[in-house]
């Protein structure tokens, strides 16, 4: 884990948790949204965006080969990205946007 982070002679200086450092002219921040005060301001740049998946049970293969033969995805992104596809064990699986902010109640959640 990177636990320091600056820039130095136009090299950026990276040290971790394990005492190791190094110089690079580029670094690349993975954060996964998850981000700390590694590079101040960063945190206040990421925008979260919840979404949702569920899937059916398994449908019988008589029928799940009429459904989507081509393999295709289906999706909407009119209004709220919905969107639908078979999944390679035979199920049905949809998924879309859920709000912006974190749900936090019933009504977050049925949204």
């Amino acid at each position: 884990k990177v636990v320091k982070l600056g820039r130095e002679a136009g090299l950026w200086r990276v040290s971790t948790q394990g005492g190791s450092e190094l110089r690079a002219k580029s670094v690349v921040l993975a954060t996964n949204a998850y981000t700390d005060d590694l590079l101040p301001g960063l945190a206040r740049t990421i925008v979260p965006l919840h979404s949702f998946q569920i899937a059916t049970a398994p449908v019988p293969a008589e029928l799940v080969a009429s459904i989507l033969p081509g393999g295709q995805a289906v999706s909407d992104s009119r209004r709220i990205l919905i969107y639908y596809r078979k999944s390679a064990d035979g199920r049905l699986v949809l998924g879309g946007r859920g709000r912006m902010a974190l749900p936090s109640s019933p009504a977050d959640w049925a949204h």
